[in-house]
């Protein structure tokens, strides 16, 4: 595969140990919302720690209690639309951005990398995965229900994506 591409086979124990760390959080009623391949550190003995809950955020929250800006203080490529908005913290912002993590990890891109990324996170939807990388010319087999768990996780509507981490893992 090309330089910045991971074959599914690489990172599907990533996607499966990154839904059981944030399983856990949200079960602490704490959304990370900064997932990011760079927040995604992988030691030694092959295990996925997740670093960088300086966003991290009550999924009791108001939004009323946030003072920063929103896209300043994230990585809007990875953002939920709902995020960039500044609603109230839900889990589902978190599973947009495993999507997008992982759509990165397996095209080489971002969902959207070029022009008004703020714009596009909240009204364009994600090119499917085959066609990114038809587009970038690149090859990496993705499986048809893994393209399937990540498009879901990128849909816009926070009530169409999957509603846990463990639905992801289970799908």
């Amino acid at each position: 595969t090309a330089l910045g591409v991971l074959n599914w086979s690489d990172v599907k124990q990533y996607m499966l140990q990154l839904c059981d760390a944030l399983e856990y959080a949200h079960s602490r009623n704490t959304a990370h919302r900064d997932i990011k391949p760079s927040n995604m550190m992988v030691n030694g003995q092959g295990n996925l720690k997740l670093a960088d809950f300086g966003l991290a955020a009550s999924l009791e929250g108001t939004c009323g209690s946030f003072t920063m800006d929103v896209l300043k203080a994230g990585t809007v490529s990875y953002m939920s639309p709902q995020q960039m908005e500044e609603e109230n913290p839900q889990a589902t912002d978190d599973i947009y951005s495993v999507g997008a993590t992982f759509y990165e990890l397996l095209t080489s891109k971002p969902t959207f990398y070029r022009g008004d990324i703020a714009y596009q996170v909240r009204h364009a939807a994600a090119i499917p995965m085959a066609e990114r990388l038809k587009e970038l010319d690149v090859e990496n087999e993705i499986h048809e229900h893994v393209s399937a768990i990540v498009m879901n996780c990128l849909k816009k509507d926070r009530g169409k994506r999957p509603q846990s981490l463990r639905v992801i893992c289970e799908w």
